[in-house]
């Protein structure tokens, strides 16, 4: 069986480190940007978010990108 992979909808996640927990580890937040193309390019979508991230007080811990993929059956 073939499974054809279609990606309707994409968003960006800025994480920033927001302090530490009780136990000295880093509380990550994220901030979520949806409505990104699903066509975008990754090299693009790095840019955006570090462009972001320089706008926030807190420090950039990392940039992702999240995918919702169909799944349907070829014929």
């Amino acid at each position: 069986m073939a499974v054809e992979e279609i990606t309707v909808a994409s968003e960006l996640m800025v994480n920033v480190e927001d302090g530490v927990d009780a136990r000295g580890l880093p509380v990550v937040r994220s901030r979520r940007y949806d409505g990104v193309k699903p066509a975008a390019i990754a090299e693009d979508l790095l840019a955006v978010g570090q462009a972001l991230g320089s706008l926030q007080e807190l420090p950039v811990a990392g940039i992702q990108r999240r995918d919702l993929i169909d799944l349907e059956e070829s014929i």
